[in-house]
């Protein structure tokens, strides 16, 4: 039996025998989860964990840690990043008489901030967010798709990223990065998508076309909403 402690005792009571590989494969997970746990319980560190953790097939989480296809200065940001490490005002302001404040706002200089809200760097977060609507444009093989319009036929000033139509069907597909703010972040973005195109969603539906409404959240950390999986089957794409 494993204690609490640091410190840990393996205690043995008469059993059938078991192979030295369970033995070191039970202790390999113990030890993984344990290790899990405590990050995940951080209050200020969990909170990308407890986003990266919702994605069952670790779309959004791999390159973490085998750092394809990024430069070794990006995998660097992005652990730090993850872990609130990074000398941002907000952080620095903790140990040290540094003013929280950013150095181009009033608002408190919080990674968050910097990274999905700070009006001088919105062009390279526009940017972001264009590199993802054209990764889907551009893998989509069949049917027709606009991007940035809403539907002729209605009089709803929404423009959705991308509107894909083929034959009697429509999606409504909207791409948002939001900050990896705890577990309830991606899905609180993808709800706020749901809703703000519910009236287009109507439209199409009083017209007799069939119509649905698919969010793409990818957090700005690196998070993958699960829900995406839906928008790429619906795509014929893996």
């Amino acid at each position: 039996m494993f204690s609490d402690s640091e410190e840990h005792a393996i205690s043995t009571t008469d059993s059938d025998r078991i192979k030295s590989k369970n033995v070191t494969s039970f202790l390999h997970r113990y030890i993984q989860q344990k290790h899990s746990q405590k990050l995940l319980d951080l209050p200020d560190q969990g909170k990308v964990a407890q986003c990266l953790s919702n994605d069952r097939y670790a779309n959004g989480s791999t390159w973490h840690s085998t750092g394809s296809n990024l430069r070794f200065k990006d995998w660097c940001f992005i652990h730090k990043a993850c872990l609130n490490c990074l000398p941002t005002n907000s952080v620095k302001a903790r140990w040290s008489n540094t003013s929280p404040t950013c150095r181009h706002s009033t608002d408190a200089e919080t990674l968050r901030h910097i990274i999905n809200h700070c009006r001088p760097d919105l062009v390279h977060i526009r940017t972001r967010h264009n590199k993802l609507v054209t990764r889907i444009t551009d893998a989509i093989r069949f049917g027709t798709i606009t991007t940035d319009r809403t539907i002729a036929s209605s009089d709803l000033l929404l423009h959705a990223d991308m509107i894909f139509e083929e034959d009697d069907r429509t999606l409504i597909i909207d791409v948002t990065c939001p900050f990896d703010n705890g577990p309830d972040a991606l899905e609180e973005a993808a709800q706020a998508k749901i809703t703000k195109y519910l009236p287009l969603k109507e439209h199409c539906q009083s017209n007799g076309k069939p119509c649905e409404i698919f969010p793409f959240v990818v957090g700005s950390l690196g998070s993958w909403h699960p829900s995406n999986k839906l928008l790429l089957s619906e795509l014929g794409m893996t």
